[in-house]
């Protein structure tokens, strides 16, 4: 399998829990980072991490954090990233690709640190979901030789806008409609009390006025006594 159709089969891979992905960085701030690769000093004495923001939408740029830190004293030769994204929803794309000059050919002494801050530009016609990210790097530690192939990892989730400007319309929306259904049910409900007030007076009225029209007729109709 090569490089590319491995990029495809881990977004594919990926659909599936995107719904709890997208919402749990739902939760999160535009500008809040965690850490998407993390390499410990239990594999050969050198630590890789790398941070990225939790989301971003389309047409913005994010910064992407290498830190690397020697836990002996080491020869690094290489560290390379590639950060990828889709394009059509299937269509993988790369958005950067990072060789680190500055950890090419280097000596690290016991615990020296580096780190290395890059933007990415999200392009406009990215579609939404998780970027991808792949690393590989290699150094010696005490004449040994030890490397991490393409290893892949998750980066930023980039955000549907139209889609959430959609949602907040028809939240406001579904919001309006149900306000306006209370209103109607308790206009509904003050109405029916008010008119049924008015037909029991009605009845009364005109029961009041046959047994009055009754009562003079029955007078105006009763044969006078005779003398």
């Amino acid at each position: 399998m090569n490089f590319k159709k491995s990029i495809t089969l881990f977004f594919l891979l990926s659909v599936f829990p995107l719904s709890v992905i997208s919402g749990a960085v739902g939760e999160s701030t535009q500008g809040e980072t965690r850490t998407v690769y993390y390499h410990g000093q239990e594999h050969g004495g050198l630590i890789v991490k790398v941070e990225a923001p939790y989301q971003v939408y389309p047409s913005e740029k994010i910064n992407l954090t290498v830190k690397v830190r020697a836990v002996t004293e080491m020869y690094v030769l290489y560290v390379h990233l590639n950060i990828s994204g889709l394009v059509g929803e299937r269509n993988v794309t790369l958005l950067r690709s990072i060789a680190i000059s500055n950890l090419e050919g280097v000596d690290l002494v016991f615990n020296e640190t580096r780190q290395y801050v890059y933007e990415i530009s999200i392009p406009a016609e990215i579609s939404p979901g998780l970027t991808y990210g792949s690393i590989s790097y290699e150094w010696t530690c005490w004449g040994m030789l030890a490397k991490v192939s393409p290893t892949g990892f998750p980066v930023t989730y980039v955000r549907n806008k139209e889609y959430e400007e959609l949602h907040n319309d028809y939240q406001i929306l579904n919001s309006t409609y149900w306000s306006l259904q209370e209103n109607y049910t308790k206009l509904e409900s003050q109405y029916s009390g008010e008119l049924g007030g008015t037909r029991n007076m009605m009845y009364v009225l005109i029961v009041t006025t046959v047994v009055s029209v009754a009562s003079v007729f029955f007078l105006i109709r009763r044969p006078k006594k005779s003398w």
